[in-house]
């Protein structure tokens, strides 16, 4: 294992990310924040919802047997304050129950600039793990994508190289990251904290 070295991240408007969330003096939002142009269209939820940051996932095969631009995403069950497009409550089925992929800060990530796939899960429906209550799991389907032109985050608690070409993963471009930690925590009146985990200086 590699020991890694950290960058606090800045953000615009002299937001700064460097660890974790904690909540501010101020408390609990007054009202959830809502869908601008100017925010990404980006809006807070409280509700159970499914995040996907740290999930690995697998290509969907279509009804024809090939594969369709899905990838199947294996996500923890939260609650609480989380960020997606518009919000969407849990949903009772035929098939389960169903919650909606959202956005809550990671603590840190590696940055990988290469072409290998990836899933965008920002409000991706996902059926709750119904035999596994404990484990509060939620299989997602979410849609595959790749940024060779654009850095994105890879979720981990330390440097490692492999975090950039091990398996297919959940993730966002770094500046979608970025965007979307900025509203978080203009939202919910918290300091956001992420670390950019950077390998030592000299290896």
């Amino acid at each position: 294992m590699m020991k890694g070295r950290w960058w606090t991240l800045l953000l615009p408007a002299g937001l700064v990310l460097i660890l974790a969330a904690g909540p501010s003096p101020a408390g609990k939002p007054e009202k959830p924040a809502a869908s601008s142009a100017a925010d990404g269209g980006f809006v807070l939820c409280e509700s159970p919802y499914a995040l996907c940051t740290r999930a690995m996932c697998s290509p969907v095969a279509g009804p024809d047997g090939g594969l369709d631009g899905l990838l199947s995403c294996k996500c923890s069950v939260q609650s609480g304050y989380s960020v997606g497009m518009k919000c969407q409550a849990p949903k009772e089925t035929p098939v389960g129950k169903i919650i909606f992929s959202r956005y809550s800060p990671m603590r840190s990530y590696v940055q990988c600039n290469n072409s290998r796939p990836w899933a965008w899960c920002l409000d991706s429906p996902c059926l709750v793990d119904a035999d596994n209550p404990l484990q509060a799991t939620a299989t997602c389907t979410c849609r595959a994508t790749s940024s060779p032109q654009s850095t994105y985050i890879a979720t981990s608690d330390f440097y490692s190289a492999a975090a950039c070409t091990t398996g297919i993963i959940s993730s966002a471009t770094v500046q979608d990251g970025n965007s979307i930690a900025q509203f978080f925590q203009a939202a919910t009146h918290t300091v956001v904290k992420i670390t950019v985990l950077n390998p030592d200086a000299g290896k």
